[in-house]
């Protein structure tokens, strides 16, 4: 009978810890999707409903076991087991408090993870624009916007600029002027294609840069040249960085999107 009772009393801990773990978790991730948490990507949500769907199938096993134990001791004795409230409501607690943790310790790893991943990335990208902002090329391409050169050189300067870049990110720069008093920015962008004439800087429309909202203070302050670089996190582990440099008299302001996939690049051309 020691043994029945052992299988009925671990069997039915067991469905109750699992029971609150999936309730808790269901109200975790619901939670997760609402404010968009970056590292629930599908195939982690996949990965927890498959957990679930396996999580059910044990609550199935142990209802059975605990039934079946049930019986045994029945058949065996007539005697009932009587629990103290106090004691119920201690190991109801311990369970919580353990599916508390379980949940905290995966929320925890996931964010972890992707905190090492932004890191990694935010370090390759700082470098990259550090490394850009130093070369031959771009030094060439601040003196043709200086003298109002032509488009297609400029361009061309761009493109070899950009070959540094990885293919999961894009490159711009950011050109001031001051148009009635205001410094604004005009941005020469990765799909701004060579027009078929000969054309010089200042013949060429190019879109005026706005900052998001997430950046806007930090780039006023760039435009102020109280601060000569930032970057700004973007959703699923990506970054916008921002470097202001001088050459000469002009200033370039080089922006590298993280978040830019070749695709997006493709289909704004």
């Amino acid at each position: 009978m020691k043994l029945e009772k052992l299988v009925r009393d671990l069997s039915l801990r067991m469905i109750v810890f699992l029971v609150i773990l999936i309730l808790l978790w269901a109200v975790i991730l619901m939670i997760g999707v609402s404010f968009e948490w970056s590292f629930l990507t599908s195939k982690v949500e996949t990965a927890f409903y498959l957990g679930g769907f396996i999580v059910g199938l044990l609550i199935f096993a142990l209802s059975f076991s605990n039934i079946t134990s049930n019986l045994s001791i029945i058949s065996k004795a007539q005697n009932k087991e009587i629990t103290e409230s106090k004691n119920l409501f201690k190991q109801i607690g311990s369970m919580i408090g353990l599916s508390l943790s379980v949940i905290v310790l995966i929320v925890g790893g996931l964010w972890f993870a992707e905190w090492k991943v932004y890191q990694k990335l935010s370090e390759e990208a700082w470098n990259t624009v550090l490394t850009i902002s130093e070369k031959n090329q771009f030094k060439a391409l601040a003196k043709e916007i200086q003298i109002d050169g032509n488009i297609k050189e400029i361009l061309n300067y761009r493109d070899a600029l950009s070959y540094d870049v990885r293919s999961n990110g894009k490159l711009s720069f950011l050109i001031p002027k001051t148009v009635a008093g205001v410094k604004i920015y005009y941005e020469i962008t990765p799909w701004f294609h060579k027009p078929t004439k000969d054309k010089n800087l200042s013949e060429v429309d190019l879109n005026r840069f706005k900052p998001n909202q997430r950046e806007r203070k930090e780039f006023y302050l760039l435009s102020q040249g109280k601060l000569d670089s930032f970057k700004v996190p973007v959703i699923n582990q990506n970054l916008r960085v921002f470097y202001s440099k001088k050459i000469g008299d002009q200033e370039i302001v080089i922006l590298l999107d993280t978040s830019r996939k070749l695709e997006s690049y493709n289909s704004d051309r």
